[in-house]
């Protein structure tokens, strides 16, 4: 594999074990790449200040948690709008995902909401806000695939 930073083979083995569990201790971390904790601690540091490694979350079940209306909603926006919807939706927790992207629509947004009238509620203050010309939702039925890890 090509870097632009000096990551070698052992970072990318950390990387993909912290992936996998984020909690695994120093020691058994070492033990798989064949370093010892003082050095994979180095590297885990490392890594951070780099900005490779950006945190390490819990994944949660979200449906467990009463969200089980998940969607995805493409958004077309008014001409120079971009940086008050990027604003909005930075403040609006419901919304796990947006992306700017090309095409049709100017943003791809993937949001979690407890049900359809949460969802509505929602949609309604988006279009209150002014920023927006049409959205278009997708509801997710079933998930085929889904993971935040990089394919290292």
């Amino acid at each position: 594999m090509v870097f632009l930073m000096s990551i070698d083979d052992v970072d990318i083995a950390i990387l993909r074990l912290l992936q996998k569990n984020c909690r695994l201790p120093l020691q058994e971390i070492a033990k798989h790449v064949g370093k010892s904790p003082g050095t994979v601690n180095y590297r885990i540091k490392r890594l951070f200040s780099l900005g490779v490694l950006k945190n390490c979350i819990a994944v949660i079940d979200r449906e467990k948690l009463g969200f089980e209306y998940n969607v995805i909603i493409m958004v077309r926006i008014k001409p120079n709008m971009l940086g008050k919807l990027e604003e909005f939706l930075g403040e609006r927790r419901e919304v796990l995902m947006a992306y700017a992207v090309t095409g049709h629509y100017d943003i791809c947004m993937v949001a979690v909401f407890r049900n359809e009238k949460h969802y509505l509620e929602f949609m309604e203050t988006l279009h209150g806000t002014g920023y927006v010309t049409e959205t278009t939702t997708f509801v997710v039925v079933k998930r085929i695939k889904e993971s935040l890890e990089a394919p290292i």
